[in-house]
């Protein structure tokens, strides 16, 4: 049994808590696209070029909307003002919501009681059944036929591109820099120049090109998104990682913000100069030192119980205090493995199983059903690989 990967059911203390920070609190569904001019692009059923909101399920398997909601506001009450009925978005697939004003039920389609302003810009904001929001971007003014939307599809930051209806997002103005990751609650990971463990927040950049970040915002808060400015000098080279302290203590140098980060959740926002949105996430429950970050490494969906990678490249590791919540519902053997590896899946949920390489590259998926799946791994080269499911990721080992 040497080679044979077990999770093991240990009880471990914040286990509960942990097990809310694996259920992340924005789901699959993101906005993808929105069109607040629409002069040209496309029509709705009456053959009228209305406002329209795209959504993007990032995940293989279906997801029903119901009960959620859409709103250009974000108020108490005010993000209430388009709730889904029983409607279905295809894993990987697209969601038309016209942002038409009318809300006509009669009507072919998906329509809203509100419209976008391209004049001022505003905000297009996604709550789940419980008010709560799961995904959110602000935007200044547009231009006639001037999207905005996520490039890479589904998962990079927020830019001005050229519409692709009700399609993947093949183009963008390319601003390179995300939040990576993240930590509300540093115990022992890392501490600053100071030997304080403090929150913080990492950004990396994906391009080739260096970005000056001068005049870039980071907040905790939308209601005011420039509570920490980057200061002059502020440049993250390509490929490489940017550390700023959420300690609530601006005093103690140029990358010490003016906010920390609550355990019990809130939002992380990275804003242009305008406060216009490059990139958001929402957070709820928090473990000490239990991180959340992108995997595949800058480019890929945010992950929960993620090992901290500190300043590093993002393992998609789950960390180890989640051996509770794994305990013994899915196991991976051999481990060593060449040719064949099984799946061994405990729980009575059908789970999908995807492979990466250790540089982040998606290489496979499969369906992990109930009971034991035979996973065809003879086409990888010897090396380390993860298996990930929605519950974190299991490395394991390919030899000759």
């Amino acid at each position: 049994m040497k080679n044979q990967w077990i999770l093991t059911a240990v009880l471990l203390s914040g286990a509960v808590q942990l097990s809310a920070q694996c259920e992340l609190l924005r789901g699959p569904v993101v906005i993808n696209e929105f069109l607040a001019f629409n002069e040209t692009i496309a029509t709705n059923s009456i053959g009228q070029f209305e406002d329209y909101i795209e959504l993007y399920n990032t995940s293989q398997e279906a997801f029903n909307l119901e009960g959620y909601f859409l709103s250009d506001n974000r108020g108490n009450n005010s993000r209430l003002k388009y709730r889904f009925g029983d409607v279905t978005i295809p894993g990987n697939g697209y969601l038309i919501v016209w942002a038409d004003g009318t809300g006509d039920p009669e009507m072919e389609g998906l329509n809203a009681d509100f419209s976008l302003s391209s004049s001022n810009g505003e905000r297009v904001v996604l709550s789940n059944p419980d008010s709560v929001i799961v995904d959110y971007v602000r935007f200044g003014p547009v231009e006639a036929d001037v999207s905005i939307g996520r490039f890479p599809n589904g998962t990079g930051p927020f830019t001005r591109m050229v519409p692709t209806f009700n399609g993947p997002n093949t183009n963008g103005e390319s601003f390179n820099v995300v939040i990576n990751e993240y930590m509300a609650t540093n115990s022992t990971t890392a501490a600053d120049e100071f030997g304080d463990y403090d929150d913080w927040i990492e950004l990396y950049n994906n391009g080739s090109q260096a970005v000056d970040l001068t005049g870039y915002l980071l907040s905790d808060n939308e209601n005011r998104p420039d509570k920490y400015t980057f200061p002059p000098g502020s440049v993250i080279g390509p490929g490489q990682y940017f550390i700023v302290w959420a300690d609530n203590e601006p005093e103690q140098g140029p990358y010490h913000a003016e906010f920390a980060l609550s355990a019990s959740g809130e939002e992380v926002i990275l804003s242009l100069p305008d406060t216009s949105t490059i990139d958001y996430y929402a957070f709820g429950q928090q473990t000490t030192d239990v991180s959340e970050g992108r995997f595949p490494n800058g480019l890929g969906n945010l992950l929960g119980c993620m090992a901290p990678t500190f300043a590093a490249e993002n393992g998609g590791t789950v960390s180890t205090r989640n051996a509770a919540r794994e305990h013994s519902d899915l196991r991976i053997y051999p481990n060593p493995a060449s040719g064949i590896l099984y799946a061994e899946n405990a729980g009575g949920e059908q789970l999908t199983g995807r492979i990466f390489d250790i540089s982040g590259r998606l290489l496979g998926q499969e369906m992990l059903r109930p009971g034991r799946t035979q996973i065809d791994i003879a086409g990888l080269k010897p090396s380390v690989y993860i298996l990930q499911t929605k519950l974190g990721g299991i490395k394991f080992v390919v030899t000759d």
